[in-house]
């Protein structure tokens, strides 16, 4: 994204349109839930996540963390 906002890209492959939505880091927060849901309006057929995904560091207290990114993700309507 740039400031917060998507950057939208429209490939062509095989004569069929393709949406790829590609990204760094996924922040399980606010601002992240905000920009993730922005891809539902774009409609996304691949995501592509090239960052950090979700750290729960072995850690009892952030089990949440892959259940925050998962939930993220699900309001994603593809």
């Amino acid at each position: 994204s740039h400031y917060g906002r998507p950057i939208i890209k429209l490939y062509q492959i095989n004569n069929t349109r393709n949406k790829i939505a590609v990204g760094g880091d996924v922040a399980l927060t606010k601002n992240g839930t905000q920009l993730t849901s922005h891809l539902s309006a774009f409609k996304p057929d691949v995501i592509i996540i090239g960052g950090d995904v979700a750290y729960d560091d072995g850690m009892r207290t952030c089990f949440y963390s892959w259940d925050t990114f998962y939930w993220m993700f699900a309001q994603v309507d593809f």
